[in-house]
């Protein structure tokens, strides 16, 4: 629906939001980071060739995603021997976990299907 005066705005008539969670757990910091970011990046190319815009930004109607938005990236670390309560003196590496969560919002249910 367009609706038209001072300014136009659009307004879809039903949407979805997906919120997915991109995880990654390793001893390495630097590989979990990795493969989360390279995740995201790709999951943005898939959408965005949804999210059709027109030259001034705005999202066409036609388009079947309407936004795309992810946080940043978060790493924690958990150190495996912090609860070890068998006081086992094994000196076992950081387990590094790296996160990122994303949404999009669809606006065309059978394009939102076919990607999930």
């Amino acid at each position: 629906m367009t609706l038209r005066g001072q300014y136009t705005a659009r307004r879809f008539p039903e949407s979805a939001m997906i919120h997915l969670i991109i995880e990654s757990s390793s001893e390495s910091e630097e590989t979990v980071s990795r493969e989360v970011i390279s995740t995201c990046n790709s999951l943005r190319k898939i959408l965005e060739a949804l999210c059709l815009r027109e030259e001034n930004g705005a999202v066409k109607p036609e388009a079947a995603v309407s936004s795309i938005s992810a946080s940043h990236i978060h790493v924690a670390s958990k150190d495996p021997n912090a609860n070890n309560s068998t006081k086992d003196p094994k000196d076992r590496p950081l387990v590094h976990n790296a996160t990122i969560t994303f949404y999009a919002v669809f606006c065309d249910f059978n394009e939102m299907h076919k990607f999930m």
